[in-house]
C-alpha cells in the first residue's frame, strides 16, 4: 500500500470514527483521563476510576495512588500527547459544550496546554486560558493498540520462538515414543497452563518447529 493510499485510508477511518462516536457506548471510547489511565497503569480497574459521571480526579489520583495500591506505573501521560501530536493517535471533540464531535487535528495538540482534569488549554499572553474542544474522546482499542497490557508484553517475551523450541525438545527427549503431533500438543497444552493464555494456532506452531534438529 502506498503512502498516500495509506493517509486517504486513514482520512476515511477517522470520518467514520467522527460520525460514530456521537452514539457508541463509553466503553467503545474513553475519555481523555481513561486514556491517560491506561497509558500510565494499564490495568482496567484504574481506568474504571475515571469512568464519567463520577470520575476520580486525575491529579489527586496520582497524589495517593501509592497509599490504594496502585504504585506501579509503567508509562507516563506524555506518552500519550506525543502520540496526539505525531497523529498515530486521534482524539474527538467538540468546539462548544452542546457541539457535534470531530476530529481534533494533530497539530492542534502542539498548542495545547495538557490538562487531564480540566482539559487542554491554550495559555493566552495575558495569563488567561482558553479551551477550544469540550468532552474530548479516544477509541479505547486504538490506545491499547499503542500501549499493550503488561502481562501481553511479558508473555511475548519470555515465550519466545527459542522457548518453543527448547520446551519441544525436552518433550521429545522425555517422550521418544511420542509423535510429532501428540508433542505439538503437549507443547501448547504447557503454554497454556503457563500464560493462561490461547496457545498459538497448529500451523503457526508447526512454522516455529520447523527445521528443529
Amino acid at each position: 500500500m502506498s503512502d498516500d493510499q495509506f493517509e486517504h485510508d486513514r482520512a476515511l477511518r477517522i470520518e467514520e470514527d467522527a460520525k460514530r462516536v456521537q452514539v457508541v457506548g463509553s466503553s467503545d471510547y474513553w475519555t481523555l483521563a481513561q486514556a491517560a489511565a491506561w497509558v500510565v497503569f494499564r490495568e482496567v480497574a484504574v481506568v474504571e476510576r475515571f469512568a464519567p459521571p463520577n470520575a476520580d480526579h486525575w491529579g489527586a489520583f496520582l497524589g495517593y495512588a501509592t497509599g490504594w495500591g496502585w504504585s506501579k506505573r509503567v508509562g507516563r501521560f506524555e506518552e500519550l500527547v506525543i502520540k496526539l501530536c505525531d497523529g498515530r493517535l486521534t482524539a474527538f471533540g467538540q468546539r462548544t459544550a452542546d457541539g457535534a464531535r470531530e476530529a481534533i487535528p494533530a497539530s492542534t495538540w502542539i498548542d495545547l496546554v495538557p490538562d487531564v482534569d480540566a482539559g487542554p488549554y491554550i495559555c493566552l499572553p495575558s495569563g488567561a486560558e482558553v479551551r477550544p474542544w469540550f468532552g474530548i474522546l479516544i477509541r479505547s482499542a486504538d490506545v491499547e493498540r499503542l500501549w499493550r497490557r503488561t502481562s501481553e508484553v511479558e508473555g511475548r517475551s519470555k515465550f519466545s520462538k527459542e522457548w518453543f523450541r527448547e520446551r519441544f525438545r525436552q518433550l521429545r527427549a522425555a517422550n521418544p515414543d511420542r509423535s510429532k503431533n501428540e508433542l505439538m500438543e503437549d507443547l501448547n497444552g504447557q503454554f497454556q497452563d503457563e500464560t493462561k493464555r490461547k496457545p498459538p494456532a497448529r500451523s503457526t506452531l508447526q512454522g516455529i518447529l520447523d527445521g528443529l534438529k
